[in-house]
């Protein structure tokens, strides 16, 4: 199976994969470039598009996500619960027009657009999801990452990281082909990106979550490159990496 993905803005990119296209965080227009939204459209246009939104929170999520129905062949939403709670009139539950839209819970399992999908409760609001195809699994973390604040008091410290290792844990035992999961450059331990490397051992890694500052993936991979896990080190929007699984 060959992948191609290409990095937009922040923890939104792009997943070529087959017949469908994937796009997951796209965010608000004031977290990302002006011309990402040119990039996001042309890539899906004529194409079957799954769009995920891992959870509600501005520099992963618009409304403006549904635009891409007008020039997608086709296009299935997959929401985390929080995405519906903050903006109901997406939810098929409440709106019968809302047709090719998942919400999803964590800890739950669903079938879509062939897909198995796992959800995992973020350690600060919403899902990570874990896609599986032909055997294939490709993991994106959304903000499930080990949040460790300067000013943090000792109890949500302990939370975060005991929270993250639990689910770096189960993946490990998922033999994760593709990991995208957050190197925060605000934080010493890069919100747990190395740990999760060293734990989980995904054949490839795409660090993100740098609000656009690509110096700061380079960095990231200059002191935390691990042997045998090659790395997608950015440097501008709609830069593509292709991989083979």
């Amino acid at each position: 199976m060959e992948l191609r993905i290409t990095y937009v803005h922040h923890d939104c990119f792009l997943v070529d994969i087959g017949p469908r296209v994937l796009l997951f965080d796209y965010p608000e227009r004031a977290h990302r470039p002006a011309t990402a939204e040119a990039l996001v459209t042309e890539a899906l246009r004529g194409r079957n598009a799954v769009i995920f939104a891992s959870h509600s929170h501005d520099d992963h999520f618009s409304m403006e996500i549904l635009k891409f129905r007008e020039t997608a062949a086709s296009a299935h939403y997959i929401l985390s619960y929080d995405v519906a709670e903050m903006h109901p009139e997406l939810d098929p539950e409440f709106e019968a027009e809302m047709q090719g839209v998942s919400i999803v819970e964590p800890d739950e399992f669903y079938h879509v657009e062939g897909f198995v999908l796992r959800c995992f409760e973020s350690t600060d609001l919403g899902v990570g999801f874990l896609l599986e195809l032909e055997g294939k699994r490709i993991y994106f973390g959304g903000d499930v990452a080990e949040w460790c604040w300067p000013d943090q008091d000792e109890r949500s410290r302990r939370f975060s990281e005991e929270h993250f290792a639990g689910v770096l844990n189960d993946l490990a035992k998922e033999a994760v082909d593709l990991a995208f999961s957050n190197a925060d450059p605000r934080l010493e331990n890069w919100a747990g990106a190395r740990r999760f490397m060293e734990t989980v051992r995904p054949r490839y890694f795409v660090p993100m979550h740098t609000f656009g500052d690509t110096s700061a993936v380079a960095r990231f991979a200059a002191e935390h490159r691990l042997p045998g896990i090659p790395m997608f080190v950015y440097s501008q929007m709609g830069e593509s990496w292709r991989i083979a699984l």
